[in-house]
């Protein structure tokens, strides 16, 4: 093993066990020139993804700052290290990578999930509603399964998550996934009779004027429906923007 190899092991280890002067030390050791971003272990995982994961705030910051592009590194899975801290649920972290790397919040990992995707699957109901108001538009993302955020909390009965989702973003209660499933058919498949008529019932008020109780009519159900089920989220929501009940911008 060269100096090289045990420095970055080293490194490694530092963080893990959340040393920051070391970190600090390691760092200046590494050959000039060398980047965060490309110091990675067999899986591709980097120091910052295992500060991500390990929930050492402290380390994360100084890594990310340290080189920027690693907040967009993904490993062997494709999951960057926000992927990690919202798995791990470390809120800080989470709203550390969220600040400084905003793009890292629609980061889809192989299996198409975004970091959003990630927390509502875990159940963690802080880290989802804070990436859902910060990126709305993780909300209306389908992973390869054609799932939403939305269908993973109601496939893992997260009734919190699924409440603060529908409410947020509703245009993904109209989507489908690769079975033609929306997240309302998922809770009626599960047998999640509370879980179906609530959003059966957000699914009643979202189809309402503004400033009205008159429905879409028939040609603008038609036109959600086809939009919804291609995943064409742009048309989704300018329809639903036009009744007043799609989500605000991310608050940045």
């Amino acid at each position: 093993m060269t100096t090289q190899e045990t420095i970055r092991k080293n490194l490694f280890e530092a963080t893990r066990q959340g040393d920051l002067p070391q970190v600090k030390k390691l760092i200046a050791q590494l050959d000039e020139g060398t980047q965060l971003s490309d110091v990675k272990d067999m899986n591709d995982f980097t120091p910052l993804h295992l500060a991500a994961a390990m929930g050492h705030k402290d380390l994360a910051e100084l890594l990310a700052e340290t080189c920027p592009d690693a907040m967009m590194v993904r490993d062997i899975n494709g999951l960057t290290p926000l992927h990690y801290a919202a798995g791990e649920r470390n809120t800080d972290v989470v709203e550390l990578l969220a600040k400084e790397c905003p793009d890292a919040m629609m980061v889809r990992d192989i299996n198409g999930n975004t970091p959003l995707h990630e927390a509502a699957a875990k159940g963690h109901n802080d880290i989802a509603e804070f990436l859902a108001e910060k990126c709305p538009d993780a909300m209306m993302v389908q992973n390869n399964k054609g799932n939403t955020p939305l269908h993973w909390a109601v496939y893992l009965g997260c009734f919190d998550i699924v409440e603060f989702l529908a409410e947020k973003g509703p245009g993904a209660m109209m989507m489908k996934d690769k079975y033609g499933l929306t997240p309302q058919d998922v809770a009626a498949e599960n047998e999640d009779e509370d879980t179906a008529a609530f959003l059966e019932k957000k699914i009643r008020d979202a189809l309402k004027v503004k400033n009205g109780d008159a429905p879409l009519t028939m040609e603008e159900f038609n036109r959600l429906s086809a939009a919804a089920e291609a995943g064409e989220i742009e048309t989704v929501r300018k329809i639903l923007k036009a009744k007043g009940v799609f989500a605000q911008k991310p608050k940045m």
